[in-house]
């Protein structure tokens, strides 16, 4: 099952990674508490960029460093906000010979 190969965790042979960007709040029947669990070889995967960063300012936005319990208005308090964006996008080379399964309705 599940075993660790120089601090690598593999589940039944095959080299295991987890992420916090899968959520856990997905509706599976009633179940409002599920996730998924994705088998690929990422290897084959590829990521692609547009090459094009954008990056705005802003002294009208206001920010949230307590998770939205209090806003900082950045105009009174005289500051300048930066965001920078970039288009990213996903694919695996052999996703339609199916080399990429996804289980669906798993509970954390």
């Amino acid at each position: 099952m599940l075993r660790y190969v120089n601090g690598t965790p593999y589940l039944y042979g095959w080299p295991m990674g987890l992420s916090s960007q899968v959520p856990k709040t997905l509706t599976t029947g009633t179940s409002t508490d599920t996730s998924y669990v994705v088998f690929a070889d990422f290897t084959e995967a590829y990521v692609g960029t547009e090459h094009d960063l954008t990056i705005d300012t802003s002294t009208e936005a206001a920010y949230s460093p307590d998770n939205g319990v209090t806003f900082i208005s950045a105009y009174q308090a005289q500051q300048v906000l930066f965001r920078a964006s970039m288009t990213l996008d996903f694919a695996h080379r052999r996703a339609a010979d199916g080399w990429v399964a996804v289980l669906r309705g798993v509970r954390p």
